[in-house]
């Protein structure tokens, strides 16, 4: 659990927060040892934490396929070996996302019945959140891919948030049946004839936060720049409100008296608030946490991961596709 823009400063605190949260909870720190030992935000030879070395690190605009080849000892790869070998129950980094993505997927194995991985993250809707994949690790995605991903973003919503049945949509240009490239009017078919009444249509950008669905599948390409374009309009509206605010000493005020009311509110569209996305479709639970995250989100992604490992999530997946793989025999 190392990595990210802020390194130590915010993985060490997030990590003391997590102990304190879960008193059962046992965590391994992959990195730099010396840096480990001497950095007094960590208590040291704390009974719940282990430390181990690495030799290497993978810089956050390191080229995937240079990473996956010549960073095998580095904090990411020797945190997925642990994960490989049963060491540890999850991964969790704040690190380069191609990196991992690329060593997830060469020191891991895909659960059978899985073409390529998915990362897949909650989403905020008007009535609580939905998952949403790919969100970046397949620029493109066939039907059968797009199946598959409804169905590890389904299992996940009914393990993790007891949703017995959730509705399944797929993100598209219209909701009108012949709207989009000919791959979604496939993936449409796919799915209505495979998951019947839990298939619910297609939903467009803007209907992604009406919570009309579950699960939203799409494309890594797609879903990237809706991940990030909702990112950043969350940061604008912040930013333009503090603009906007301190233009006048009346509206400071304003703010002030409205902090109560408002802060909920905000709080439910910050994006560290859900961070951590998933990557579905191995055996292992392994989440990528924010570059840029604060102790507090990066706590958050450590949190995800608990409740994936403690609910077996990536045994879960592999049931359900065996049993769909039976059922259409």
């Amino acid at each position: 659990m190392m990595g990210g823009d802020l390194g130590l400063r915010v993985t060490l605190p997030a990590v003391v927060a997590t102990l304190s949260r879960h008193s059962d909870l046992n965590l391994v720190l992959v990195g730099d040892l010396e840096a480990l030992r001497r950095d007094p935000l960590l208590p040291q030879d704390h009974p719940r934490v282990r430390l181990v070395g690495a030799e290497q690190a993978i810089g956050m605009d390191e080229k995937a396929s240079k990473a996956a080849r010549s960073r095998r000892r580095s904090s990411m790869a020797v945190a997925l070996q642990l994960l490989r070998d049963g060491a540890v129950g999850g991964v969790v980094s704040a690190g380069n996302t191609g990196a991992l993505l690329a060593l997830g997927v060469t020191t891991l194995t895909r659960l059978p019945g899985i073409d390529r991985p998915a990362f897949c993250a909650p989403w905020p809707t008007l009535n609580g959140f939905s998952y949403v994949l790919d969100l970046g690790a397949n620029v493109e995605a066939s039907a059968q891919q797009l199946l598959q991903f409804a169905q590890m973003g389904s299992v996940l919503a009914r393990v993790c948030d007891s949703i017995e049945h959730p509705r399944v949509a797929v993100l598209n240009v219209g909701t009108e049946l012949g709207k989009g490239t000919e791959r979604v009017q496939q993936a449409a078919e796919l799915l209505a004839a495979t998951l019947g009444p839990a298939y619910v249509g297609f939903v467009e950008g803007d209907g992604l936060f009406e919570g009309r669905a579950n699960v939203v599948v799409t494309d890594g390409f797609s879903g990237n720049i809706a991940l990030k374009s909702a990112e950043g309009t969350a940061r604008f509206m912040r930013k333009r409100l503090g603009a906007f605010v301190k233009q006048h000493p009346w509206r400071r005020l304003g703010l002030l008296l409205a902090q109560p009311l408002l802060q909920p509110l905000l709080s439910e569209f910050d994006p560290q608030r859900y961070n951590g996305a998933m990557l579905l479709g191995l055996d292992g639970v392994v989440v990528k946490s924010h570059g840029h995250s604060s102790a507090e989100s990066f706590a958050n992604a450590i949190t995800y991961a608990v409740a994936a490992v403690r609910r077996k999530l990536p045994a879960a997946i592999a049931a359900e596709l065996a049993h769909s793989a039976a059922a259409s025999h």
